[in-house]
């Protein structure tokens, strides 16, 4: 049966191959355009980098920026379009300086987004990836 399920849902979000599994309440990267499946059957694709004006590592700025992301969650009764920001110079470890998002009896923080800029090289999107953290929330 829970075969049966699990085809259902890789069916249901269109996700074509053999879906990399995540743990919920672990840390996991994401890379741009990768969909991942939780052990609840939650299908979590990196869609988009939204902006990227995080300060430059060999920069000195004013402001420290942010960088956006896109992602879409999708379970076999909902499907949401999240958007996930992360401040300049913020790594996993500053835990007081993540922005979690609550939805779909999720929450999903984004703690770390590679690479970092640098002044003389602007990634591409397909460059990217998200240091994520997912928890069920209770209710």
């Amino acid at each position: 049966m829970k075969k049966v399920a699990l085809l259902a849902l890789v069916l249901f979000c269109a996700c074509e191959g053999i879906l990399s599994p995540v743990n919920l309440d672990e840390p996991f990267f994401l890379n741009f355009g990768e969909k991942v499946l939780t052990p609840d059957n939650l299908c979590i694709e990196f869609q988009q980098v939204l902006e990227e004006s995080r300060c430059p590592s060999d920069a000195i700025c004013v402001w420290a920026g942010r960088a956006r992301i896109g992602l879409l969650l999708q379970t076999a009764a909902d499907s949401v379009q999240v958007e996930l920001a992360i401040p300049g110079f913020v790594a996993q470890s500053d835990t007081l300086a993540h922005q979690p998002v609550d939805t779909i009896g999720y929450r999903i923080t984004l703690l770390q987004l590679d690479p970092y800029p640098q002044s003389d090289r602007q990634p591409r999107d397909s460059d990217y990836r998200a240091l994520l953290k997912i928890s069920r929330l209770v209710r």
